[in-house]
C-alpha cells in the first residue's frame, strides 16, 4: 500500500493544492446527489482561495463524474504491488 501511494503521491502537483483525499456513498444512498453536494461545496471553498483541486480515483465511474465537475485526468498509473488502476485528476480554481 506505502509503494502504490508513493507512486500516485508522484504524480500529484506540487503544492499548493487542495486535496480530495477520500469521498464515498454507502451504496443505500447513492444517486441522491449527496456525494455531488459535498463535492460542489468543497470546490467553492477551494474556488474562493483561488487554488487547484487534485485526487486520485481508481474507479472510471467516478473519472466521469468529476469531469462533469471540471476536473482532468493529469496522469495515470499502475502502482506496483497489484494496486488498481489510478487516475490522477486536476481541477484549475474556477
Amino acid at each position: 500500500m506505502s509503494a502504490a501511494d508513493t507512486a500516485v503521491s508522484l504524480l500529484r502537483p506540487p503544492d499548493p493544492v487542495w486535496l480530495l483525499a477520500a469521498l464515498g456513498t454507502r451504496p443505500g444512498a447513492r444517486g441522491r446527489g449527496l456525494a455531488t453536494a459535498l463535492v460542489e461545496a468543497g470546490l467553492a471553498a477551494v474556488d474562493a482561495e483561488g487554488l487547484p483541486a487534485v485526487l486520485d480515483t481508481s474507479s472510471t465511474e467516478n473519472v466521469r463524474l468529476y469531469q462533469r465537475r471540471g476536473f482532468a485526468a493529469a496522469a495515470e498509473v499502475d502502482p506496483p504491488g497489484g494496486a488498481p488502476h489510478v487516475w490522477v485528476m486536476v481541477r484549475p480554481p474556477a
